[in-house]
């Protein structure tokens, strides 16, 4: 039996759904807060290891498949949560909860976070949330961390390059801080970018190893960048206050991109004044 767990290559992924499926069912029947799925997962698993005698590496490397499923489900968890924005705005603790939990970064994912991710959307968001608990001090601290990083925007080739919506919510940290100048500066740059580069001619970089897109030899770029920079003239328009101006500018960049998921979402968000 232990040889053959071993050698089985899915053993470790059906052994961890298995264990959570047994917590799930454990705690729909007897509705105990001590009986969490996930708590329950690990000691049906640490027991079945020990009770076999199988190596923990080699279960973890027959497990790792579901780490493949982390950051795919990070998204979608983040879905429901936009979905009940107006019940967090009532519950301002839950929100922080929330928004500190988002700032812990999966250890078992298997890799770091990228150096130029500074999270101003999360820091800028908890800034919101720590005013309307009255903690000044700790809302002050959380817009300077929303206020770090580059404002310059980049383009849409590189995964590692920064999130051009986080320039949106520098702008946003600062207009907080009472820096209007710094915060006209981070829009300004976003409308500059995609006024000056929308109609760029662009070619594949055949050599680049940090792609977005496993097919991005197979899009026309030309659309990709004119998608991006409709984008980045939303986000700026979001900036400045002007809702109408951003929604326009989000629907051309999806008449380039139609699966341009940050658009889909910032034009919800204008649409229903969210942000």
């Amino acid at each position: 039996m232990k040889e053959f767990l071993s050698n089985s290559v899915f053993f470790g992924a059906v052994l961890s759904l298995v264990a959570y499926e047994a917590g799930l069912l454990l705690r729909r029947k007897f509705k105990l807060a001590i009986l969490n799925p996930l708590l329950i997962a690990t000691i049906c698993v640490m027991a079945v290891l020990v009770l076999f005698k199988v190596d923990y590496d080699q279960y973890n490397e027959s497990a790792k498949y579901i780490s493949y499923l982390l950051t795919p489900a990070t998204v979608c968890l983040a879905v429901p949560l936009y979905e009940q924005m107006s019940l967090l705005k009532k519950n301002f603790k839950a929100a922080k909860e929330l928004l500190e939990k988002a700032l812990l970064y999966p250890v078992d994912l298997g890799e770091g976070r990228l150096e130029g991710i500074k999270d101003n959307n999360i820091y800028y968001y908890l800034g919101v949330v720590e005013a309307e608990l009255g903690e000044a001090e700790r809302s002050e601290e959380c817009f300077k961390n929303a206020e770090l990083g580059v404002d310059e925007p980049a383009g849409a080739m590189c995964y590692y390059d920064q999130p051009a919506d986080m320039i949106l919510y520098k702008g946003l940290a600062n207009r907080k801080l009472g820096n209007t100048n710094a915060a006209c500066v981070c829009f300004n740059k976003l409308m500059d970018y995609g006024e000056k580069h929308l109609y760029d001619k662009m070619k594949n970089d055949y050599f680049a190893v940090s792609l977005p897109d496993f097919l991005i030899f197979e899009d026309d770029m030309n659309q990709k960048n004119r998608a991006h920079c409709h984008y980045l003239m939303g986000l700026a328009n979001v900036g400045m206050g002007n809702k109408e101006e951003a929604a326009v500018q989000f629907k051309k960049a999806l008449q380039y991109d139609f699966n341009h998921q940050n658009c889909r979402i910032y034009l919800k968000m204008v649409k229903e004044a969210v942000c």
